[in-house]
């Protein structure tokens, strides 16, 4: 269920003084893309979710509705390291999801 989610961009977007349209074009992602995230007619993509978290400058469990924390805790390099896997190629995000996926616990 993408509604949090959903409340929250919405939020975001009109708090900030944008429109989906507008907003869109400052992001460089298509409208159709922003109104299917908002209507929940599509769910984000990891990048989607990424860019709109590092835009408003929120933590993306609290856009993604998992916490209550809206700036979440500081994590020194986390955020390099995400601006980093943005930029990635998917071919190059297989390699890292590899290499991570040798330090996930066996319940994830």
């Amino acid at each position: 269920d993408t509604t949090v989610f959903r409340e929250n961009l919405s939020n975001l977007i009109r708090s900030h003084g944008y429109t989906p349209y507008a907003f869109s074009v400052e992001l460089n992602i298509t409208p159709s893309t922003v109104h299917r995230h908002l209507s929940g007619d599509r769910i984000p993509d990891t990048e989607s979710i990424i860019k709109y978290s590092q835009f408003f400058q929120v933590s993306i469990d609290w856009l993604l509705g998992l916490s209550t924390e809206r700036d979440g805790p500081s994590l020194g390099n986390a955020s390099e390291i995400v601006n980093l896997y943005a930029l990635a190629t998917e071919e190059d995000r297989k390699v890292v999801d590899l290499l991570l996926s040798k330090y996930k616990s066996p319940k994830e």
